[in-house]
Formats: structure tokens, sequence, C-alpha cells
């Protein structure tokens, strides 16, 4: 349970490193150009605008899955007494499976984490989606993302995607952005 936790705060950490990093870098952005709009704070403006039209009907990350492990606060699935805190959700699919970028954006950060092996985080304008538990990647950081493009494969010990949406540091339930 404790190298579980571990785990878990170590991805917590890195991605909310990441989203800083970000965060600053638009900030420092916005000071060079002096309060005019640039192309690229428009751009993640417009994005970040059409990511959040597009609530409850993004795609889901794998072909094929089920939510096994859901968002927020909840006991512990096998120790009786404990609580755990999902910052998002566990989605068990087939061996191997791809794993899809739900919207446009740009790879924010790569990190390989144990206990969740390879994480992907792309930045979608304000927002982030999170890949996580990834046994081999396809994208580096600062590359442009396509909808729907192959962003990496989860494991063949262990088939679950941990899959994440941040709107700046505030973490969202996944199931209200993706098809039912």
């Amino acid at each position: 349970l404790r190298k579980q936790q571990k785990a878990h705060d170590d991805l917590n950490n890195a991605i909310e490193r990441v989203i800083q990093q970000e965060m600053d870098r638009k900030r420092r952005a916005a000071r060079t150009s002096a309060g005019i709009s640039s192309p690229a704070s428009s751009g993640a403006d417009r994005l970040s605008g059409v990511f959040s039209q597009n609530k409850g009907i993004l795609p889901w990350p794998v072909k094929k899955g089920s939510i096994t492990g859901y968002f927020g606060r909840q006991d512990h699935p096998t120790i009786k007494g404990i609580k755990i805190t999902n910052n998002g959700i566990d989605i068990r699919t087939s061996k191997g499976a791809e794993v899809y970028a739900i919207f446009e954006g740009k790879v924010a950060g790569t990190q390989y984490i144990p206990g969740y092996k390879h994480t992907v985080i792309i930045q979608h304008g304000n927002y982030y989606s999170v890949y996580s538990n990834l046994e081999q990647i396809f994208v580096k950081r600062n590359d442009s993302i396509k909808n729907g493009q192959r962003v990496g494969v989860v494991g063949t010990k262990s088939p679950d995607l941990h899959f994440e949406i941040w709107q700046d540091k505030t973490r969202q339930n996944p199931v209200h952005w993706i098809k039912n």
C-alpha cells in the first residue's frame, strides 16, 4: 500500500510540475508581449474553448475498455477501512492496447514513474489530458498532437490505463468528459 501511495504521489507531483511549468511559460510570454495578444496565446485560448465545448463527447483514449477505478475519494478495493483518492479513472483494456489522444494539443511532458510506467501529458490550451501506465510511448515533449493520434500502448502484464483530465491545476472527473 505504501508503494502504491508513493507511486500515486510521484505521479501527482510530476503532473503538477509539468502544468506549473506550462503556466509559468504562458505568464512569461504574456509579459513579454506587454499585453498584446499574441497568436500563441489566442491559439491556446481557442483550444481551451473548443476543448471545453466537447465536455461529455470526447472519445475514449482506448478503443475498448471498462472503467475499473473511479475518480475521487473511495474505499480501497481490497483493504477494509482504508480510503484512497483517485485523481482520474482506471480503464481495463486488452494487453498491449493502443492509447489515443482524446483531443488535439501539444505534448507538455513525458515521464517514467515507477508504479505508473510511462506517462504522457498533453496540453489542450488550459486543459491537460494525462495517460499513465504506458509500456511504450510514441510522442515526445513539444510534439503537436492530432485528435485520435496514437500516443502509446498499455502493458502486457497490467492492461490498465490510468487517465486524468486537469483544467490548469484543478483535477476534473474524466467520466464527465468522455462519451458514455
